[in-house]
């Protein structure tokens, strides 16, 4: 059983990515520089252009990805994983936020604002979402809310709907757990073989 443990953690640690992310194709003719895009842990990139992504976990404190200079739209979301006392938990998400942007090989945009300190603070957050971001010379792009009818009606639709098979969602899962909730687990799966 220890044997198990073992493998399936070094399968989800080896899911891991660090460093930058490429989000385009080596290959894609015209492919001179590209632009650096800076998301903190909190802020999930969803889409670029209007397609769906699927990323690799990333620990980084900030999550670096890289994309081809043009015209380009954004989308992102808050989420996180808020501990309510020991054994309770509360996925916080907002609503989906886009960013139309034209950028230029060379461009670093960093994504800004003050994520929230507390689950009551993160609610709030999450209800009144403004994200913002920033290139190199302190140029200012908002981001704006996808209309309603463009939203996701709840977390776990987005979850399921975005996360396919059921090892999929076991590595999202395993990946949003605190290092508590994940002890927590290992010690399930030895009491239940």
């Amino acid at each position: 059983m220890k044997i198990l443990l073992i493998l399936l953690l070094l399968l989800l640690a080896g899911c891991s990515h660090t460093g930058p992310y490429k989000l385009y194709d080596q290959a894609q003719p015209g492919s001179s520089g590209h632009v650096t895009l800076k998301l903190p842990h909190a802020i999930d990139l969803l889409q670029l252009d209007q397609q769906k992504l699927k990323l690799p976990y990333s620990a980084d404190a900030v999550r670096q990805y890289l994309l081809l200079p043009g015209k380009h739209q954004l989308t992102v979301r808050y989420r996180q994983l808020w501990l309510d006392g020991q054994a309770n938990h509360e996925v916080v998400d907002s609503k989906l936020v886009t960013f139309s942007i034209d950028a230029h090989a060379g461009d670093e945009l960093t994504l800004q604002t003050a994520l929230p300190q507390t689950l009551s603070d993160a609610r709030t957050f999450a209800k009144q979402i403004r994200l913002q971001l920033v290139n190199q010379q302190q140029q200012v792009i908002d981001g704006e809310l996808l209309p309603e009818a463009k939203q996701p009606s709840s977390a776990i639709e987005v979850l399921f709907k975005d996360n396919g098979s059921s090892y999929d969602q076991l590595v999202t899962w395993w990946n949003a757990a605190s290092d508590d909730e994940k002890n927590q687990f290992r010690r399930y799966i030895e009491t239940h073989p």
